[in-house]
């Protein structure tokens, strides 16, 4: 017993090693073998931890849909170890309180990675279900890092599902979280977590101000991508401060102040070009051609669509490519 114990541990540390050098297949087939092992010694726990490994190896390789049947079997090993009055934890020893506390904080993990598999494959309306599970666990335990990502994982989910208000509400929580950890933060000497976590503050701004926008709610909209463009320009950080510029354009497109729209949308172009960002460029040129086209401008808008469809060829991006195609067609047919 003490040999088969010792050879799951062992394909276990050697499964590590591998997903550390990106040796997902050979992780995978370590992962397997401590799986088998850890059946043969009953030890549901190990188990649980194999089929978690094996989920993140699978997640690693973009195979979403059998990292999320990993993770689900994972669940269920650990809901039964949850309800059993003496759970079989093998080698781990601990009073029976803290190993409560860590297979339900690693069952919260599962279920956030689960939702994160269902999020790849579209699966919104599921990707909710598991985050709101693994969300209630994390907060029992006050584990705010693990809420920040949840809830920004949620709030992506409500967007894509066209439910703006319940994504501006996750994604307040996210900022809360973000801003009471910079107020803790303020007095010490860790400027580099300081300075990510107001990057991370600013551009929190623009994804509620993205949702406000969709509402139509222009001046909660603008104050938020005012307050990510300042936290652009306190930071330095050049490609916040192009993402609130096109922002601003587009909510001022959208009140139909089109000369305002499109001083934001030349001062985005003028900073992507100065960082040579081709992302940045063909979004800021195709907001200026479509908006020189709105305006009937059709000379000037089959400049900038042009330029946009370079950008989306460099980029290799197919949607691009089709919406610049379909822009040159119009301006040219006029």
């Amino acid at each position: 017993m003490n040999d088969v114990r010792g050879e799951c541990r062992t394909h276990g540390s050697l499964g590590a090693v591998h997903m550390s050098l990106g040796n997902y297949t050979s992780a995978i087939k370590c992962y397997e073998e401590m799986l088998e092992r850890a059946k043969d010694l009953k030890d549901d726990v190990t188990e649980a931890q194999a089929y978690g490994n094996l989920g993140i190896a699978r997640i690693n390789m973009g195979s979403f849909e059998e990292a999320a049947s990993f993770f689900e079997s994972q669940i269920a090993v650990l809901e039964t170890v949850l309800g059993s009055a003496n759970p079989n934890r093998g080698s781990t020893v601990g009073r029976q309180g803290k190993i409560s506390s860590a297979l339900l904080i690693e069952k919260g993990r599962a279920y956030s990675n689960l939702g994160c598999c269902y999020s790849a494959l579209n699966s919104h309306e599921e990707t909710i279900k598991c985050i709101d599970r693994a969300l209630r666990i994390f907060i029992k335990f006050q584990n705010y890092g693990e809420q920040e990502k949840l809830y920004n994982l949620m709030g992506a989910s409500y967007k894509q599902l066209g439910n703006h208000q319940q994504a501006i509400e996750m994604f307040e929580k996210r900022l809360h979280i973000v801003i009471n950890k910079l107020q803790q933060e303020e007095n010490t000497e860790e400027q580099g977590y300081q300075q990510m976590l107001k990057s991370k503050e600013g551009s929190i701004y623009g994804d509620i101000g993205e949702q406000h926008l969709e509402l139509l709610q222009f001046d909660e909209a603008i104050h938020c991508f005012e307050q990510q463009l300042n936290f652009g320009k306190k930071m330095q950080d050049k490609f916040q401060e192009a993402l609130a510029f096109a922002s601003m354009g587009k909510c001022y497109q959208a009140m139909g102040d089109t000369s305002q729209a499109l001083q934001y949308y030349e001062m985005d172009l003028k900073i992507s070009q100065d960082l040579r960002s081709v992302e940045g460029r063909a979004r800021a040129c195709n907001n200026v051609g479509l908006l020189q086209e709105s305006l009937g401008n059709f000379e000037q808008a089959l400049v900038y669509q042009e330029h946009h469809l370079n950008a989306a060829t460099q980029l290799d991006d197919p949607i691009g490519k089709t919406i610049s195609f379909g822009s040159i067609g119009r301006s040219c047919v006029k």
